[in-house]
């Protein structure tokens, strides 16, 4: 319910660190850059739209970057020998993300979500700097299996929702073999098409409290091929989330916590396991939601790392902040009124007229 519009809204890149010589990549790990806002009207209590609905949302989002973990759960600092960098390194990402979503009552909906990030950091070599971009664009065809099929469709039901959709390289995506030549230190892309698909169960009680379960799949369409012949083969990478949600101010403000399980599975690089890449996390979310007048809806959040795993070295994330707001256009019936009600009758049936 409230979580489902702050999950959404959230943009979160948890970089993943390369090997020498490799930039740093801004989505080069988990679900990277998760952005959308399909389901809004379910943030305060809506179940589905009743006419055609265009949402409009904007979300922002920032994590800084400046330890490292190793494959024993290490902490270090980026001064220490394994690290080899220097104690002023850090990486900081500031994600600004668009989306719009166009759904339809039978029970479609397509979303197209637009990322765009700021990567600020300091390097190994002494510079600083920042490296802004659009990142890899989203695509999203959701299926509203209730509607679709009938099944579940009056009452409090749990409602199930199915996605399926594709990921564009539009953001730039610097390999090993290219580093040299290259005026950038960050990649806001991955370089390859990806596909997704993804469901969403979820369900209400009469309070106003909900319940959720979401997972999904990532996969690259097909390897990165760069100069030199050199190749790179993205791992998949799978999410699950539980979680729950309440109504602090009916119809106006809510409060989501959750659960988040995430896995990258190993990358292959000219055929061999990638040293540092791959690993997995489990995440806690607190976000808090409302309506703001005009027909606004707003979103504001953070999400932990409760729990991380990860293969060689990499650079890990502090807590995520993230926020944003959304309108939506459209989505409920307008009852239209004939004219004036008719007079109350003198005599009403039933009644001796005196």
């Amino acid at each position: 319910m409230i979580q489902r519009l702050g999950s959404l809204l959230m943009a979160l890149g948890v970089f993943v660190w390369a090997q020498d010589g490799q930039a740093q990549c801004a989505t080069c790990g988990n679900p990277a850059l998760t952005a959308g806002a399909s389901d809004l009207g379910k943030a305060l209590g809506e179940e589905v739209v009743e006419a055609p609905a265009l949402t409009l949302s904007g979300s922002y989002s920032f994590t800084n970057f400046d330890e490292f973990q190793d494959a024993d759960g290490k902490i270090l600092p980026p001064e220490d020998p394994t690290v080899g960098l220097t104690k002023d390194y850090f990486l900081a990402l500031h994600v600004l993300v668009l989306n719009a979503e166009a759904s339809h009552p039978i029970g479609l909906a397509l979303s197209l979500a637009l990322p765009y990030g700021i990567a600020a950091f300091h390097n190994e070599r002494g510079e600083e700097g920042t490296d802004p971009g659009l990142a890899d664009i989203e695509s999203r065809l959701r299926f509203d299996v209730n509607k679709l099929t009938g099944f579940w469709s009056k009452g409090n039901k749990p409602r199930l929702n199915v996605s399926l959709g594709g990921v564009a390289p539009t953001g730039e995506f610097v390999a090993s073999t290219d580093i040299a030549g290259s005026d950038r230190y960050v990649s806001l892309g991955r370089g390859q098409a990806w596909g997704l698909a993804e469901f969403d169960l979820r369900g209400y009680m009469e309070n106003g409290a909900g319940w959720y379960v979401t997972g999904g799949l990532r996969t690259a369409l097909q390897p990165y091929i760069g100069t030199n012949d050199y190749k790179f083969e993205w791992g998949d990478e799978y999410r699950l989330s539980v979680g729950g949600s309440a109504q602090v101010i009916p119809k106006k403000m809510g409060l989501g916590l959750g659960v988040d399980w995430n896995k990258r599975s190993t990358s292959l690089e000219n055929g061999v396991d990638f040293a540092n890449g791959g690993g997995q996390d489990i995440t806690a979310s607190a976000t808090v939601q409302g309506r703001l007048p005009g027909n606004l809806m707003a979103s504001l959040g953070l999400r932990y790392t409760l729990w991380r795993e990860v293969r060689g070295t990499q650079v890990i994330s502090d807590p995520n902040v993230f926020g944003g707001v959304a309108y939506r256009f459209g989505g409920s019936k307008v009852v239209k009124k004939d004219g004036p009600p008719a007079p109350k009758p003198n005599v009403l049936p039933g009644e001796v007229p005196k």
